[in-house]
């Protein structure tokens, strides 16, 4: 049960970890693009593109 336990831990945390950078590059993107905000295809492409990354 320990070893389960832990292993979903670390999935949890892992998910946190990519769902908090995908957030902080979409964040970022939008701030940089902020004269472009009216179109939400770019900043999804450029979520999209920084997340690749």
């Amino acid at each position: 049960m320990k070893v389960s336990n832990i292993g979903v831990l670390t999935s949890i945390f892992r998910l946190i970890i990519i769902a908090s950078l995908v957030w902080n590059s979409m964040f970022m993107c939008i701030f940089i693009n902020w004269p472009n905000i009216s179109t939400f295809t770019t900043s999804s492409i450029c979520t999209v593109y920084n997340f690749l990354n």
